[in-house]
């Protein structure tokens, strides 16, 4: 099992190069991988269109992507990654992350 979250921007995003340590992520086919021992956290981009949530925040989201952590029973320190992964990705692409909850955020909103 995974905890899934979303990130969906009016911009696309260069992967690897706009995440965070970029030099530490291992593409595979599209997806890209941040893997550490006991965790992962992968960057999968969306292929379906945005929730009409999204859309209505966001009038121009053409782009999105899917932020997973693995396993769910990771340490905090994987949990700590994804989180800083999908607030700097809402923020260097002028997005939005989807919260565990379903509710949209910009990168600087939220509660983990």
């Amino acid at each position: 099992m995974s905890m899934d979250l979303e990130v969906w921007s009016p911009n696309e995003v260069t992967l690897p190069d706009d995440l965070p340590d970029s030099e530490r992520w291992v593409q595979h086919g599209g997806d890209f991988a941040r893997e550490e021992d006991e965790w992962q956290v992968l960057v999968i981009p969306e292929t379906r269109s945005p929730s009409a949530d999204v859309a209505a925040r966001l009038s121009k989201t053409a782009h999105g992507l899917c932020v997973t952590l693995e396993p769910i029973g990771a340490p905090e320190e994987g949990y700590k990654y994804l989180e800083s992964t999908v607030r700097h990705l809402a923020r260097v692409s002028e997005g939005l992350w989807l919260s565990p909850q379903g509710t949209l955020h910009r990168h600087d909103e939220g509660d983990w």
